[in-house]
């Protein structure tokens, strides 16, 4: 799903450094927080847990950031690319 949304999202300004960083942090954040829900729910808010917590948060960013530069080096080595009609992925 991420690179779908990632591809037609940088689809028009593949220039913009500012879209592409907000589709990585909107995912990350997402999948990040989903991860800190589920440890702070289950310990409570100790040290522990929050930084388990952060933990999970940055390893979500870091993945979909890791998933954004394998998708631009896919690009520009012609791997992924969309037609004009936007049929192929």
């Amino acid at each position: 799903m991420f690179g779908v949304v990632y591809r037609y999202a940088v689809r028009g300004d593949a220039t913009n450094s500012q879209l592409k960083g907000g589709v990585v942090g909107a995912f990350g954040l997402t999948r990040g927080l989903s991860l800190a829900e589920g440890v702070l729910s289950s310990g409570g808010w100790g040290a522990d847990q929050v930084g388990a917590a952060g933990i999970g948060m940055g390893q979500s960013m870091l993945l979909f950031g890791f998933a954004a530069s394998a998708l631009e080096l896919g690009m520009r080595m012609g791997w992924v690319e969309i037609d004009a009609v936007g049929e192929k992925i």
